[in-house]
């Protein structure tokens, strides 16, 4: 059984009080109410986030977050050779987002300095490999 099923109200996680968010996620809340989710998953769901809106398949392709935004930029900017119509679906969906909220635009290094997007190199090649998955 996992940790998240086990926990009925408030417990103590890793030294820190957090409150499942369901019996069936091992995601936990802490007691301020914020998602502690593991880096890699965040960087899995941002993947998949991104592999979904490049390819148009996403059921809403507008950024959530300053954080999704500069990321759908980054990874449009990152992909334009060897995927041209998906970087070009996620710069769009970026472009819309920062014409709306344009103090949100931050630099590609400050974006990796936030950890908003994985390494240049990582990000480009587990993106390229979603994308590759997601056309077969």
């Amino acid at each position: 059984m996992s940790k998240a099923r086990t926990l009925a109200k408030d417990a103590t996680v890793f030294g820190e009080k957090v409150t499942p968010l369901c019996t069936k996620c091992w995601r936990q809340q802490n007691t301020e109410g914020q998602l502690k989710i593991d880096e890699r998953d965040r960087e899995e769901q941002l993947l998949e986030r991104c592999a979904q809106v490049g390819r148009g398949t996403a059921s809403c392709t507008s950024p959530s977050s300053p954080m999704e935004a500069n990321a759908f930029r980054v990874a449009g900017l990152i992909l334009r050779s060897k995927f041209p119509d998906e970087a070009s679906r996620l710069l769009a969906a970026s472009q819309d987002y920062f014409d709306i909220n344009p103090d949100e635009l931050v630099e590609t290094a400050e974006a990796l300095r936030r950890s908003w997007v994985p390494g240049l190199p990582r990000f480009r090649d587990l993106l390229s490999v979603k994308l590759t998955q997601g056309a077969r």
